[in-house]
């Protein structure tokens, strides 16, 4: 993702020198249907609720240039496909894109698919409910290397 695709009516918040952006706004915005560039990158979820940041690592979102999934997943896993748990291929799955020259609108949705994972799955609230505070989803942000 182009930083430049995203306006000012998504909500920031400066923390160390790193801009995280509101998880919520940016799905506002290119559910609007406001242009989305997807580049090579990875986006990395937090929940921050008073003055406390979670890293939601596990959920990261990793976009890649002709990886298919499977390689991707051996890759990170260092294991055969077939020995991965499920459980671990279904997460993965929903927190991957690959990127080809002919998917950006397939890219797209998928990318909105994964902000919606992250603002509505129990996965999610879960984690932030057992580490730190009471789930709210107007509190997820997102840094994008």
């Amino acid at each position: 993702m182009k930083i430049d695709d995203i306006n000012n009516s998504v909500r920031t918040l400066m923390i160390t020198g790193e801009t995280y952006y509101n998880l919520g706004d940016l799905l506002s915005q290119f559910s609007a249907g406001l242009p989305l560039c997807v580049t090579e990158c990875i986006i990395v979820p937090y929940y921050i609720s008073d003055g406390q940041r979670y890293e939601l690592y596990q959920f990261e979102l990793v976009v890649k240039k002709n990886k298919d999934f499977k390689h991707y997943i051996e890759e990170e896993t260092g294991r055969d496909y077939e020995k991965i748990p499920t459980s671990v291929k279904s997460i993965r799955k929903k927190c991957y894109i690959e990127l080809e020259s002919d998917n950006s609108a397939q890219v797209n949705n998928l990318f909105l698919e994964y902000i919606r994972f992250l603002l509505n799955d129990s996965l999610i609230s879960n984690a932030v409910n057992n580490a730190m505070a009471e789930w709210n989803p107007n509190n997820m942000y997102c840094l994008i290397y």
